[in-house]
């Protein structure tokens, strides 16, 4: 169910960092995007945000503030969970597939992997379209299930992460933010996850997760372990003892 609700000019709708209750639509006005004090974008009538803390069941990772009065239709928490919930089960198969083929999740539980599976939202990018940039707030893991994705750190294309490839695992610690900038190449395809929901599934096994995937990136990035193949790469990783 949606509600029309009134945001007066020079009004802050939400604050980076408020505990997140609703999604807006814009119907009238326009409004203004800060994060950690910098203006990212405007958002005009038609345009609509606050989807990512509640789909992430995170904090607010921007501050919004009307330029003008402003009309919202707004959905409470509840009503996009529940909509959101068709969307999830219908995930779940893909996700559970990419899951049991991942050396990064070999250590888990199948409850585990089944609580992953279900958690997981399927997110459709266009070609040159931002998942996230540098400086950002970490709060959302991602598997790459089709396309690719370019990965920039301070201007420079420092990799190119394939179907199968895993970005993001700065989310899995609190209070950190993105290194690099993540940019879809073509059209591509993510299934992807919040902090809060795999920290809550996994607990300490996360640091498992993060040191592996340091590893890779730093063989990835590295001049002559690069020339490894994906085979090769997973080898040298299970060798790896992380303590």
């Amino acid at each position: 169910m949606m509600v029309l609700c009134r945001g007066q000019a020079g009004t802050y709708v939400f604050k980076q960092g408020d505990p997140a209750s609703m999604f807006f639509i814009i119907h009238e006005g326009s409004v203004q995007v800060d994060i950690g004090g910098t203006i990212k974008k405007t958002l005009s009538k038609g345009d609509y945000f606050g989807e990512l803390a509640l789909i992430y069941m995170a904090m607010r990772s921007a501050t919004i503030k009307c330029l003008t009065q402003c009309l919202f239709w707004c959905i409470t928490r509840t009503d996009f969970q529940r909509t959101m919930e068709s969307t999830v089960r219908k995930n779940y198969s893909t996700a559970k597939q990419h899951i049991n083929n991942l050396p990064l999740f070999s250590f888990l539980t199948d409850q585990q992997k089944d609580s992953i599976a279900y958690a997981m939202l399927s997110l459709k990018y266009q070609n040159g379209e931002v998942i996230f940039k540098e400086h950002d707030d970490a709060n959302s893991f991602y598997i790459i299930t089709s396309g690719s994705i370019d990965i920039t750190i301070k201007g420079k294309q420092e990799l190119t992460l394939l179907p199968g490839d895993t970005f993001g695992e700065q989310s899995f610690l609190e209070g950190q933010f993105r290194s690099g900038t993540a940019t879809s190449r073509g059209h591509s395809t993510c299934l992807s996850i919040g902090r809060d929901a795999i920290k809550e599934i996994l607990g300490g096994q996360i640091t498992n997760i993060i040191y592996y995937n340091i590893s890779k990136w730093a063989i990835k990035r590295s001049q002559v372990l690069s020339k490894l193949s994906n085979i090769e790469i997973e080898k040298v990783l299970r060798i790896v003892k992380f303590k």
